[in-house]
């Protein structure tokens, strides 16, 4: 069954469908050099930490004391992937995945969201983050920015 990228793109991302259905239906409903587990090997490999960021949001809690959530796109396997491969639960206060929310962070709902686990105020609030037009949906919630812009962003 071949349905293309664009209709699948979105329940694939919220995690409706699982990353082999996803490659089946938009990649191999015709035979290929390579398998779908290349693929996902090749994503998993390109899971790095960026020195300054990790060290930023890593000390942010223990010297603020700062509740930390981040407000992800990632697909559910690459998510959980980078959370225990990073060890995020040991600096993150709360996760707020696209799959359990069905919210994406061009949505101003998201921070909204956030804000509220978070139990705090937009004018007490920071996203850091490396995407602009993400940076400019959170500022324009009321919530301050930093924008650090990286020349190799991973999905």
């Amino acid at each position: 069954m071949i349905l293309g990228h664009k209709p699948l793109f979105v329940v694939f991302r919220e995690g409706r469908i699982k990353t082999d259905v996803y490659l089946n239906r938009t990649v191999f409903y015709q035979k290929r050099d390579f398998s779908a587990q290349k693929i996902k090997d090749l994503t998993l490999s390109l899971t790095t930490a960026r020195a300054n960021m990790s060290w930023l949001i890593k000390n942010l809690k223990a010297i603020y004391r700062l509740k930390k959530i981040p407000v992800s796109n990632e697909i559910k396997e690459l998510n959980e992937y980078r959370i225990y491969t990073l060890r995020l639960n040991d600096s993150i206060s709360f996760f707020l995945p696209p799959r359990h929310i069905r919210l994406r962070k061009t949505d101003p709902a998201v921070f909204r969201l956030a804000l509220n686990v978070a139990q705090g105020p937009a004018n007490e609030t920071v996203y850091v983050g490396d995407a602009e037009m993400f940076t400019q949906v959170a500022s324009e919630g009321g919530i301050k920015i930093i924008y650090q812009q990286y020349n190799l962003c991973l999905m």
